[in-house]
């Protein structure tokens, strides 16, 4: 994100690079720094984490779309998993295609939510795989477990 908040005291919670001028001198700024008191990192992360799921779900309520989009009870179903501790991650068809390869690629149905939560839990494993739907720009939205294997869970970029 290239957005910088500051409190009225100056001091900067998340910027995007460089210095800044806030009236009381130059205050000198990091991508994706924040300043939260010693210990507690992990419990804003797990916040931070938590908020970041909840905005994917938002956004599939606001603009435009260019297909249908989740109905209101499958929001509200993704908001209970958020709420059990699952986290909200998109992935693209291309994505999809990438990870499944080109001599497998014609045996999943790309437009199907059950299909693609059953290519995701043979690729990444049954129980780290919650829950599936389409999104309003035609990727999906994925509800995975936040860690799997004792490690937190995010699917490769690649």
């Amino acid at each position: 994100m290239a957005t910088s908040y500051k409190s009225r005291s100056g001091s900067n919670w998340r910027s995007s690079g460089g210095t800044s001028s806030t009236g009381r001198g130059t205050t000198s700024r990091k991508t994706g720094t924040v300043n939260c008191a010693p210990g507690y990192s992990n419990v804003f992360n797990s916040f931070q984490t938590k908020v970041n799921s909840y905005r994917t779900l938002a956004n599939q309520t606001r603009g435009t779309s260019s297909g249908p989009r989740p109905s209101p009870s499958t929001l509200k179903s993704f908001g209970c998993w958020i709420e059990k501790g699952a986290n909200i991650q998109t992935v693209s068809t291309a994505q999809l295609k990438r990870w499944c390869g080109k001599t497998n690629a014609s045996k999943w149905n790309w437009n199907s939510p059950a299909s693609t939560k059953n290519f995701l839990g043979s690729k990444f494993g049954k129980g780290c795989i919650k829950a599936v739907a389409k999104s309003k720009t035609g990727s999906f939205i994925v509800a995975t477990a936040s860690n799997w294997k004792g490690k937190s869970f995010c699917f490769p970029k690649y």
